[in-house]
């Protein structure tokens, strides 16, 4: 069998990663950070009855061990611990990273950049000593910074490099986690794959999806607009088609040393993103659009405020004014990758359990 290091095995994505890796016979050895962690609530918390492997929650560890579950445990950033945990490993999916958070304090860049950068590049360094076939490393889509124009002006706005990031784009990241991101992708050696995920969705929606679809479930929503009335642009994926990708180019021998955008193929509107969230859960929301120039001026007004919660409502207002347009046709045409979820299937599946309970009290 085919042996699978998995970093961050525990994240959101991990949850869905190493389930899928079992169900196509990978061995998978999670590297974990801590000692004092539950094992049991670890390996419990891998299989819920949405994964494909039915396994009860109170299966013990050697029951685990025997369904090739490995545990390593050690720190990314200490090398001695990542080279033990690489040896006889033949793919690596490196999701540890400490993730985006709105306004870090500029103090914590070191924190990012020990884990993000350094342990991205303990990672890459083991694994060409060890001989590992391919390491997946998952970067980001925010390296590339913000399109610079609006893409709703123009309905070919597909056709301009001008207008949409390609992997070839120019980067320009703007936040601590994203420069620490671009930071770790130096490390592109022949045996890495790097996949810049779009903003991920799925099981346990956490952070700015959360408030929007909070905002939804109350039946109303906010748009900052153009001068022509129409909303920024976001690009997306489901956390199934990540795994899906991500296993696709461990395994594909064209996807060695490159670059991939990893997307469900479209971009969308943020009132259709509003929609799509909505006609999931079977809400009637009312949209109201707000010209961006007044919201703009008012952000810059509450930024010179050093106050937690102004900064907080400034930050929420900037990322809703953020258009984010990423092109992810590459690695469809070079791998084969076919995203199964769109803008509809992919909210519908995730919030099944609200549209349940919306019905339940109606």
């Amino acid at each position: 069998m085919k042996i699978a290091l998995v970093t961050g095995g525990t994240g959101k994505i991990g949850q869905v990663l190493v389930p899928e890796l079992l169900k196509q016979k990978f061995r998978v050895r999670l590297f974990l950070r801590d000692k004092t962690t539950n094992l049991d609530s670890i390996i419990s918390s891998l299989f819920t009855s949405s994964t494909p492997i039915s396994l009860s929650t109170q299966t013990t560890i050697s029951q685990m061990l025997h369904q090739n579950i490995e545990i390593f445990f050690g720190d990314i950033t200490d090398y001695k611990s990542v080279s033990n945990a690489v040896l006889g490993v033949d793919y690596i999916f490196h999701l540890a990273a400490i993730l985006h958070i709105n306004n870090p304090h500029p103090s914590m860049y070191g924190q990012y950049y020990d884990v993000n950068v350094i342990g991205t590049k303990n990672i890459v360094d083991a694994a060409l000593i060890a001989g590992v076939q391919r390491v997946i490393l998952f970067s980001t889509i925010s390296v590339y910074g913000v399109n610079s124009k609006d893409c709703s002006d123009s309905p070919s706005f597909l056709d301009s490099n001008k207008q949409i990031f390609y992997e070839s784009s120019p980067v320009n990241p703007l936040t601590i986690y994203a420069k620490t991101k671009l930071l770790a992708e130096q490390y592109s050696y022949p045996c890495v794959t790097i996949l810049r995920l779009a903003s991920v969705y799925g099981s346990g929606v956490t952070g700015n999806y959360l408030r929007l679809i909070m905002a939804v479930r109350k039946g109303f929503f906010c748009i900052p607009v153009n001068s022509k009335g129409c909303s920024v642009n976001r690009t997306l994926i489901h956390e199934k088609d990540v795994v899906t990708g991500a296993i696709l180019a461990a395994t594909h021998p064209e996807a060695a040393g490159k670059i991939y955008n990893l997307t469900d193929g479209a971009i969308h509107s943020l009132e259709d993103i509003v929609r799509a969230v909505a006609n999931a859960i079977s809400v009637d929301v009312k949209i109201f659009k707000i010209p961006e120039k007044p919201l703009k001026i008012f952000s810059n007004i509450v930024c010179k405020y050093k106050h937690e919660n102004i900064e907080k409502v400034a930050s929420i207002i900037n990322k809703l004014m953020e258009n984010i347009a990423v092109d992810g046709k590459k690695i469809q045409v070079e791998l084969g990758f076919q995203p199964k979820y769109n803008l509809k299937n992919g909210w519908y599946e995730v919030l099944e359990e609200d549209r349940k309970k919306l019905k339940y009290l109606r």
